[in-house]
C-alpha cells in the first residue's frame, strides 16, 4: 500500500517504523528539518521536508494515489486541513489524530465527515480509558480484547512471593490444569519472548496470559486482585487529560483528589469537577500531604504533561504509603525507563495512538493490531484464508517460527485456546503473538498467496 504519513514526530515516525516492516511504500512529511533528517537516518522511508498544508508539498509526495494519508503532527488543526486536502487530492482514506474533544468523542461539536476524515484518533482519550481499566482491574498492567470480546489478553508482573518463578512452562502448565490460560509472552528487561515449555517465569516479569471471557475471574484470583470499591485516588495533574481522567474515576471511586501546583489550573479544575476535591500545590507541601493522606490513598496517577514532574510526584507518592500508581508518560522514549521502576502501570498516550492508528492500516486479513510492551513484539489477530498454509492444518504441522505462537482461536461464535493438535479451519479468527522479525512470515502462513497475472 501507498501510504503518507503528516508529522514525524514521536507518533508518525514509530508509524513509519512500524508499517515499513510491512513493506509499505511510505512517505513522510514534516516541517522540521531536523525531524526529517533523524528519520533519514532510521528507516528506509522517503521523507519530504515542507508544510503538510501546502497542496503542492501533498502533490509532491503522491497523495493523489495514496491509499490511505495519516496526520499525526502535534496540530489538531494542521492535521484537520491536511486531511481534507488529502480527500480533495484523491487520498482514499484518511486517518487523523485529534485532541480536541470538539472534533472527537460523543460530544464533538463538528461532525468529522464534515472535514472527510475516516477515524479520528484522540490519544488522551484512548490513555484515560486504559487507565480507567487498569484502575477498576488492580493487578493488572496491560489488558486488551479481541474477537468480539470473547479473548482476553491480560498482563501482570510477577512479584516475588507468586510461587510459580522459577518453573518450567511445561511443569506449571501440569500444575494448573484447571486454570484456562495460555503464557503468551514475557517482557524481561525491555525484550518481548515468546517463551517455550522449558523456559521459566523469573521475578519482576511481565507476563502476557490469552484466556477466554469466562476465565477472567479465575484470573483475578491468581493475581489476588482485590474487588471492593476503590476508595481514595489522587490524580497529580490538572491539565485536560487529568481533568476528564478525574471525572471517568468519580465512577468508581469514593474519593478523587486532584492536585496542581499551578492556581490557575486548580481553579479551572475546581470549577468542572464539582465532585472532587482540587488542592493547589505541590505533593510534598505540608497542607497538600495532610489533605491527601497517602497510606490511604488506593491509587496515585502521575498525569501532568511534564514527564519529570510526573516520575518526581509518582516516586514521592510510592515513598509516602500509595498502594499503587500509575504514571502517564508523554515521550516513548522514557517509557523503557520508568517500566524498571516500582510502579504498577505506564501509559503512553503517543505510543496507544501508534497501536490504534495501525488497527485501519493493516491489510487484507488482519482484523487487529495490539503492541505488547516496547520490545518488539506484537498481537495480531487475522482470519485464515482460504489456500492459506495454516488452512486444514494443525498447529503443530504448520511449525511456526520461532518468536511465534498462537494464543486462540474464534470459530462459529466459539472461542477456544488452542493445543498443538487444533486444526485450523478457513474463516478461523485467531490471535498470534509474534516478534517483529517475523511477523511477515507468520501473516504469510494465514494468507494465501497472491496471484500472479501475466498480460500481453
Amino acid at each position: 500500500m501507498k501510504i503518507v504519513i503528516a508529522g514525524a514526530g514521536a507518533v508518525g515516525s514509530n508509524l513509519a517504523e512500524e508499517l515499513s516492516v510491512d513493506k509499505h511504500d511510505i512517505t513522510v512529511i514534516e516541517s522540521d528539518p531536523v525531524l526529517v533528517e533523524r528519520l533519514r537516518g532510521r528507516l528506509d522511508v522517503h521523507t519530504i521536508n515542507g508544510s503538510v498544508t501546502d497542496a503542492e508539498v501533498l502533490r509532491l509526495a503522491g497523495v493523489s494515489d495514496a491509499d490511505i494519508f495519516i496526520a499525526v503532527t502535534n496540530v489538531d488543526e494542521v492535521n484537520i486541513v491536511s486531511s481534507t486536502l488529502a480527500h480533495h487530492l484523491g487520498a482514499k482514506r484518511r486517518i487523523a489524530r485529534v485532541r480536541n474533544p470538539m472534533f472527537s468523542g460523543q460530544n464533538a461539536v463538528a461532525n468529522t465527515r464534515e472535514f472527510h476524515i475516516n477515524r479520528i484518533v484522540n490519544p488522551d482519550v484512548l490513555a484515560a480509558e486504559t487507565a480507567m481499566r487498569l484502575i477498576a482491574s488492580p493487578g493488572l498492567t496491560f489488558q486488551a480484547e479481541f474477537a468480539a470480546g470473547e479473548v482476553l489478553l491480560r498482563a501482570f508482573r510477577l512479584p516475588e512471593d507468586s510461587g510459580i518463578h522459577g518453573i518450567p512452562l511445561k511443569d506449571l502448565a501440569r500444575k494448573f490444569t484447571d486454570r484456562p490460560f495460555i503464557i503468551a509472552a514475557v517482557e524481561r528487561d525491555g525484550d518481548v519472548l515468546i517463551p517455550r515449555g522449558d523456559d521459566a517465569l523469573r521475578v519482576d516479569d511481565t507476563v502476557y496470559l490469552m484466556m477466554l471471557k469466562d476465565a477472567e475471574d479465575r484470573f483475578r484470583e491468581l493475581i489476588h486482585s482485590d474487588e471492593r470499591r476503590i476508595g481514595r485516588i489522587v490524580v497529580y495533574g490538572a491539565d485536560a487529560v487529568g481533568v476528564d481522567l478525574a471525572r471517568r474515576l468519580a465512577t468508581v471511586a469514593k474519593r478523587v483528589i486532584v492536585v496542581d501546583e499551578r492556581r490557575a489550573q486548580a481553579e479551572l479544575a475546581s470549577e468542572r469537577l464539582p465532585g472532587a476535591l482540587v488542592l493547589h500545590g505541590w505533593v510534598s507541601d505540608e497542607e497538600v500531604q495532610h489533605e491527601i493522606d497517602f497510606k490511604n490513598v488506593d491509587v496515585f496517577v502521575a498525569a501532568a504533561q511534564d514527564d519529570r514532574m510526573n516520575l518526581v510526584a509518582a516516586l514521592y507518592a510510592n515513598r509516602r504509603g500509595a498502594t499503587r500508581t500509575l504514571v502517564f508518560a508523554r515521550e516513548p522514549d522514557i517509557v523503557p525507563l520508568l517500566n524498571t521502576l516500582e510502579f504498577d502501570a505506564v501509559i503512553n498516550a503517543r505510543l496507544l495512538a501508534v497501536s490504534e492508528i495501525s488497527r485501519f492500516v493493516r491489510p487484507g486479513k488482519v482484523l487487529a493490531v495490539q503492541k505488547i510492551g516496547e520490545g518488539g513484539a506484537e498481537a495480531v489477530e487475522m482470519l485464515v484464508s482460504k489456500g492459506s498454509k495454516a488452512a486444514k492444518r494443525s498447529l503443530r504441522d504448520l511449525k511456526l517460527p520461532e518468536g511465534a505462537v498462537v494464543g486462540a482461536v474464534f470459530r462459529d461464535g466459539q472461542a477456544q485456546l488452542p493445543t498443538g493438535d487444533t486444526v485450523l479451519e478457513v474463516g478461523d479468527d485467531i490471535v498470534a503473538f509474534v516478534v517483529n522479525r517475523v511477523r511477515e512470515k507468520v501473516e504469510a502462513l494465514f494468507t494465501a498467496p497472491r496471484k500472479i497475472r501475466f498480460e500481453g
